[in-house]
C-alpha cells in the first residue's frame, strides 16, 4: 500500500507541473495464451477498434508482434512515441531507485528529484517521467490480472483509465484535468494491488 501511495503522490505532484514489458497498451510482445487443441485461433487484437477491447483482448490472449502503444495512435506523427516506448522498455526489468533513476534519465532529468527538475526546466522531463510512472502502473495492473487478484474486465478499464492519463499528458492536457483524472483513477484503484 505504500508503494501505491507513493506512486498516486508522485503522479499527483508531477500533473501540478505537467504542460512497455507492460504489453497491454502496446509498446511490446506480450505472450500468447496457450490455444488447447480444437479451441479456436485466438483474435486479432489490432483489428478491434475501441482501445478497451483492444487492451481486454491483449490482457486475454497476448499478442505475436509490438502493436503501436495506445497513448501513440492518438498523435498523428508517432514515430517518436513509438521510439520512447521502445527506449523505455529495459527500465522496467529493475527495481526500486534503480528503476526512478532509469525513469529519470530517459526523461532528460538535470536534477534528481521532481521539485528540483521543476525548477530547472518544468514541461517535457516532467511529462515524460509521468508516463514512465504511469506506464509502471500498468504494470502492476497485468501483474494483479495474472495473479487473480482483479478480473479482466476491471484490469482493462484501470488500464485504459491510465492511457487515456497518458494522452492527455503527451497532448499537454489542462493540469487540473490531469489531477482530477488520477483522483479519479485513485479512488477507483482496487484495494487488492499494492
Amino acid at each position: 500500500m505504500k508503494k501505491l501511495t507513493v506512486l498516486f503522490i508522485t503522479l499527483l505532484l508531477l500533473s501540478t507541473f505537467a504542460i512497455a514489458k507492460g504489453g497491454t497498451s502496446g509498446g511490446s510482445i506480450t505472450k500468447r495464451a496457450e490455444i488447447a487443441p480444437g479451441e479456436p485461433k485466438a483474435p486479432d487484437c489490432e483489428s478491434f477498434n475501441q482501445m478497451k477491447n483492444r487492451i481486454k483482448c491483449r490482457l486475454e490472449f497476448g499478442a505475436d508482434t509490438v502493436p503501436v502503444p495506445e497513448p501513440c495512435r492518438a498523435i498523428e506523427d508517432n514515430q517518436w512515441c513509438i521510439d520512447y516506448y521502445v527506449k523505455v522498455l529495459p527500465c522496467y526489468e529493475i527495481k526500486g531507485v534503480a528503476k526512478d533513476k532509469c525513469f529519470k534519465d530517459l526523461a532528460w532529468f538535470k536534477k534528481k528529484s521532481v521539485k528540483e527538475q521543476a525548477k530547472v526546466d518544468n514541461t517535457k522531463p516532467i511529462r515524460n517521467y509521468m508516463l514512465f510512472v504511469l506506464y509502471d502502473m500498468e504494470e502492476m495492473i497485468e501483474d494483479a490480472k495474472t495473479a487473480g487478484d482483479i478480473d479482466l474486465d476491471t484490469a482493462a478499464s484501470l488500464i485504459e483509465d491510465i492511457v487515456n492519463i497518458k494522452i492527455k499528458v503527451i497532448n499537454k492536457g489542462a493540469k487540473s484535468e490531469i489531477k482530477q483524472d488520477l483522483a479519479t483513477l485513485k479512488a477507483s484503484w482496487p484495494t487488492t494491488i499494492q
